[in-house]
């Protein structure tokens, strides 16, 4: 018996500016033999069955770095294709005004939606300076290639809130509400940090409220449908039209959120409980290579990928 074997692309969002880690965090040596944390990402998701790879990237991309992972997708055998998100990628006419003053790119949203003519399969979304474990790029290509991500269910890998903090100052996160494996909302928080042993967000009046350790958030581990690329130019159209701060973005989790309310999408939610590690802050990457070796010296991964 021959077993249908489903096309999934893994799509990387690694245009962002980094602003809080002031440097190139994407592509920051982490493994032992000089890996960026996405490379552990890519290893993960060819092995559970992608045979798509998306960079979203930005002009920092320079050619040496593209051969390396042109390298990469040629040595495991995986099509591999470089977006550049820029200010006026797919940027309606109307809005040629809105780039003036610009620096910072449109957000999440904004990047996947550049994608959209090299896309044509279901696909994970990921960040390129987050560690999401093996387990979840399983669980991803299990509801791929058993049909269950199509124009009406889309699904996302969820973790516990207290994983996902940084020891060295407040992180974004997007809080979920849960219900029936359902995903029902899902609303960015901004400055979420640690405080006297609670977890506490602040938002922008000042106010604090405390969240519970084991609340599910989204960490950008998207699995979609490519009926996306639609509604987010939509979207886009509707952001830039009433854009009221030069450095607001586009975040999915908004479109995603909007889909849910306004167009009965369901998304299924895995929740893992695996490690989950990122590089938001400088300060954070000595953690992050620790946590890699660590990995590598009990076997989890080898010394060297490729």
């Amino acid at each position: 018996m021959t077993t249908t074997k489903t096309n999934a692309t893994l799509l990387v969002l690694a245009g962002g500016l980094g602003s809080r880690y002031k440097g190139k965090k994407q592509v920051d040596p982490m493994g032992p033999s000089g890996e960026c944390l996405m490379e552990y990402s890519i290893y993960d998701a060819k092995n559970a069955g992608f045979d798509q790879l998306v960079l979203i990237i930005n002009d920092y991309f320079n050619q040496e770095t593209k051969d390396h992972f042109q390298a990469i997708a040629d040595k495991v055998g995986i099509k591999l294709d470089f977006v550049i998100q820029a200010l006026d990628s797919l940027l309606p006419e109307k809005h040629k005004n809105r780039l003036e003053n610009r620096v910072k790119p449109w957000g999440t949203g904004h990047a996947i939606l550049t994608a959209k003519d090299v896309i044509k399969n279901p696909f994970v979304v990921i960040n390129a300076d987050d560690y999401y474990n093996r387990k979840a790029f399983e669980k991803a290509y299990q509801l791929i290639n058993s049909g269950q991500i199509n124009e009406h269910q889309y699904g996302m890998v969820a973790y516990p809130l207290s994983a996902t903090l940084s020891d060295n100052g407040s992180v974004s996160r997007g809080v979920c509400t849960i219900e029936s494996g359902l995903l029902k909302k899902v609303v960015e928080h901004t400055n979420i940090s640690e405080e006297n042993g609670k977890i506490i967000h602040t938002d922008d009046a000042g106010n604090k409220t405390e969240l519970a350790p084991d609340t599910q958030v989204s960490m950008n581990f998207w699995i979609l449908d490519t009926s996306v690329f639609q509604v987010l130019e939509t979207e886009f159209d509707q952001f830039l039209t009433n854009l009221s701060s030069e450095k607001a973005e586009l975040f999915i989790p908004f479109v995603i959120d909007d889909m849910i309310h306004n167009e009965g999408l369901k998304v299924v939610v895995e929740s893992s409980q695996d490690k989950w590690f990122g590089v938001t802050y400088p300060e954070d990457k000595d953690f992050v290579i620790k946590s890699v070796q660590e990995m590598v010296d009990n076997g989890y991964y080898p010394a060297s990928l490729w």
